[in-house]
């Protein structure tokens, strides 16, 4: 949520799309998305990877 925080969004209504990155990144994983927008300001975190 800090990530989220820092570019000035409002977490609350990306509650889901916060926890799938976070097992992502807990698993080091890459995210795929169809709207990588959603996961802006995680790239520290998390590789998003546009599909």
């Amino acid at each position: 949520m800090a990530l989220t925080l820092e570019t000035k969004r409002d977490p609350k209504p990306r509650r889901i799309d916060l926890m799938i990155a976070a097992i992502a990144s807990a698993r080091g994983l890459p995210l795929y998305a169809r709207n990588e927008r959603d996961f802006k300001g995680l790239e520290q975190m998390v590789e998003v990877v546009a599909v």
